[in-house]
Order: C-alpha cells, then structure tokens, then sequence
C-alpha cells in the first residue's frame, strides 16, 4: 500500500489491525503494519468513511461540524461502533456525539457492519481485507 489516505482511514484501518490481532489471528502485531494492506482494500474502507462524512455534512451539519471534538478518532469509532468491540460514538460525552452511533448505523445498513471482517496475507505478503 503505497497510496496516500485521509487520517480517518489510516486510524481506522490502524485500530481494525489491532483489534484483530489482538483477538488471536494469525497475524501478529509486530509482524504487520497498515502499509501492509491491499490498496483496493484500503480504498473501500476510505469510500465508506468519505460517503459517511459527506452524508453527516448533508443531513446532519451541526454535528458533522463537531467531529473535532470526539475523544476517539472519526476512523476509529466508525470500526468500534460497527464491529460489536463495546465502544464507539455511543459512549461519547457529548449527547449529540454520541447520536452517530444510531446515524453510521442507519448509512452503514448493518449494525455488525465490520464484526466478522477477516484479514489474510496473501502469496505477495499483502493483507486483504474481506
């Protein structure tokens, strides 16, 4: 992966790679990076997270405008509140923050949207993400 990627992509793409390394996988955390992830794969998740972001600053502008304020990363709390982990926007302070659990849920069209995703190395040494 030798692309460039928004900062919310990368902080996604960084706590999904913990969090299934951390949930004993085959890949270990000192043997793998985020640069280690297939392009198109990394592509998707940055498509989903840009068209949620786009869908906030369209529906719900007063919140979008508080992303800055999360105690989390934007790209983190998208995995977490989508991957069933017991964090995510719910838990944030602020009660209009924490309203973009209901709101990815309802764009996301599933709320375990990530929960079974899969990372795999490849024959080239690359993750894909499934």
């Amino acid at each position: 992966m030798n692309a460039k990627y928004t900062q919310d992509t990368l902080d996604f793409l960084e706590t999904m790679l913990f969090a299934h390394c951390w949930e004993c996988s085959e890949l270990k955390e000192e043997d793998v990076t985020i640069w280690d992830i297939e392009e198109s794969s990394a592509r998707d998740i940055e498509n989903f997270l840009c068209g949620f972001e786009n869908h906030l600053a369209e529906n719900f502008p007063e919140t979008s405008d508080k992303l800055g304020d999360l105690q989390r990363s934007f790209g983190g709390n998208v995995f977490f509140s989508l991957s069933g982990h017991g964090c995510g926007f719910f838990d944030e302070q602020d009660s209009e923050l924490s309203e973009l659990q209901s709101i990815l849920i309802d764009f996301a069209g599933d709320k375990y949207k990530f929960e079974q995703i899969e990372l795999t190395s490849n024959s080239s040494g690359s993750i894909s993400i499934s």
